[in-house]
């Protein structure tokens, strides 16, 4: 376990002492009662049979006095309520915890991946992140609830019930104490042996996920070049594989778990065969009665002891989804303690640099400097880097240290949320998120609500009669045309403007009378805000090099 890992729970017991403390007062409760169970049938031999052994006494050594069998029963009977009510407040409290440690790590989980720069999130298919939000938390959660709060319940049970089978019988609790060490050593054996295939397995089920989500973002390539059978006979493959490593550790795991009650029963076979050998022997201190109480109290302890013997395999697989679940938080945090002071004229200067990539690609890029009152235009054919290079200016991925200065300021020296909160990117590979018009709009309210309406008719877009934004268009505006999904990302940007204002190719999916439009609005606003356009070197079908040389100034990119 690592020392974040460690601090990590610290930091949950810390700030949920009162639930922990409740599930481990009601597991200790249940296990003294499960206790007491023996003890109060040696009593009752000791009553109703008026057996005198002194072993079978140590009921008497509790502070309660039972003189007669009515007065036992309604004892017994407030033991056993006690061993009911406990044993659920006991499982309820472990549960609680368990869910909410998951909850809590799945929100920081998605929270941490959301504030990562897109050159990190996306370094492995997005398939493969999804594991980490099913199956991972339900090992985790069980890492909790049986792991930790379930082991120590189970230790303190065990730990009481040797001292008491050690009162009872010295010989008989040190042969218990070796089995069951033995026992537990095994496991541990077999558990670690088993550890490299579940991290196989568990490769393998997120290879499929991601497998699966490429294959259904790609249905309509899939369909129009008739690959249906070709991807099916692949997932066949992938699957036959997932299924024969699952065989492969069932098989072993099969084998774990019908050892587990082998064992046990072949310890109660061992203790059995030593009292009698204990009961033959003519100086023995063991009698019938008290040999009757140690074996309730040996049957008392087995379950403990059988989830103490699986109690490693929840470790096992729950320290392996968790290791996976850090792994993002030990990254290096990219939020760093610069902030941007508040604005009231923006300059970017962009100074020249290039870039070097693995494939021998070498993008070029020249100074530029952006103001406010003027728009620029970025020029560059297919591949030049122009989207990267707003990726950087917004913060969704890292500038080299120095290219980018925001009124003075390292851009790779701020903070992610305190650029981003100063910068509008829009691109039409950035999908809608929502239903209806108003959800992939943010749902604004009030003026924000007028001027979406008013920037949707601007651009030619219709409405419902009643002019709302409640308007189903289907997940991602899937019921959209691929231009006027494009309007409402232009909207999207236009009724948040920031001080820096980014869109990357605005152009592509608009007719000649919507970029005309758009080049007009933004002559609007020039004054308050620095604006970049990214477009390609032979510009759009429908804008000229002389209408871009009108509006604003032009760089161009090469590689």
């Amino acid at each position: 376990m690592s020392r974040q890992e460690i601090q990590l729970l610290k930091n949950f017991a810390g700030s949920h002492r009162l639930l922990l403390g409740l599930a481990f007062t009601a597991g200790t409760a249940a296990g003294f009662a499960s206790l007491l169970i023996p003890l109060s049938i040696g009593k009752y031999y000791a009553l109703a049979l008026g057996t005198g052994s002194p072993r079978g006494k140590i009921f008497d050594m509790l502070p309660i006095e039972v003189s007669n069998l009515d007065t036992f029963f309604l004892f017994f009977g407030l033991v056993i309520l006690l061993y009911g009510i406990a044993s659920y407040l006991a499982r309820q409290f472990a549960d609680k915890a368990a869910e909410t440690f998951v909850k809590e790590l799945r929100e920081k989980l998605f929270a941490r991946q959301l504030r990562q720069p897109l050159d990190k999130v996306f370094r492995r298919p997005v398939g493969r992140y999804l594991l980490r939000y099913s199956g991972d938390m339900g090992s985790i959660k069980r890492l909790m609830s049986r792991g930790m709060i379930g082991m120590v319940k189970d230790i303190i049970l065990l730990m009481m019930g040797i001292v008491l089978l050690i009162y009872l019988n010295l010989a008989l609790s040190m042969l218990i104490l070796g089995l069951t060490s033995f026992f537990m050593i095994v496991f541990w054996i077999i558990n670690h042996m088993l550890l490299p295939g579940v991290n196989r397995l568990r490769s393998i089920r997120s290879s499929n996920l991601a497998f699966v989500g490429s294959r259904f973002e790609a249905l309509m390539t899939i369909k129009m070049a008739g690959r249906e059978g070709v991807e099916v006979k692949k997932f066949e493959k992938r699957s036959d594989k997932m299924f024969q490593q699952a065989m492969f550790l069932l098989r072993r795991e099969n084998l774990q778990r019908a050892m587990v009650p082998f064992l046990l029963y072949g310890l109660l076979m061992g203790v059995l065969f030593y009292g009698s050998v204990l009961l033959k022997q003519e100086n023995t201190d063991l009698d019938g009665a008290s040999l009757l109480v140690f074996i309730m109290f040996l049957i008392t302890i087995i379950p403990p002891i059988r989830r103490l013997l699986y109690v490693r395999r929840h470790w096992r697989d729950g320290m392996l989804s968790l290791s996976k679940v850090m792994k993002v938080f030990q990254e290096d945090e990219d939020i760093q303690k610069k902030q941007l002071s508040r604005i009231n004229t923006l300059h970017v200067d962009i100074h020249p640099f290039n870039l070097d990539f693995d494939n021998g690609k070498v993008l070029h890029f020249h100074g530029l400097s952006l103001k406010q009152g003027v728009i620029s235009f970025l020029k560059g054919p297919s591949g030049s880097g122009k989207t990267l290079l707003l990726s950087m200016l917004a913060g969704l991925k890292k500038a080299p240290q120095g290219s980018i200065m925001i009124n003075g300021t390292d851009a790779s020296t701020l903070s992610l949320e305190s650029l981003r909160s100063k910068v509008s990117l829009f691109s039409s590979e950035a999908p809608l998120l929502g239903n209806t018009i108003a959800g992939v709009l943010g749902n604004p309210r009030g003026q924000r609500e007028d001027q979406a309406r008013e920037r949707i008719q601007y651009f030619g877009m219709h409405l419902s009669v009643d002019d709302s934004l409640k308007i189903d268009i289907g997940s991602g505006g899937y019921h959209l045309s691929s231009g006027e999904q494009n309007i409402l990302k232009l909207v999207r940007m236009l009724i948040n403007p920031r001080p820096l204002m980014l869109l990357d190719d605005p152009f592509s999916k608009l007719d000649k009378q919507n970029v005309h439009k758009l080049l007009a609005l933004l002559d609007d606003i020039k004054d308050e805000h620095c604006i970049l356009l990214a477009v390609r070197d032979d510009i759009s079908p429908t804008i000229s090099a002389d209408s871009i040389d009108q509006h604003g100034a032009a760089v161009s990119l090469t590689y």
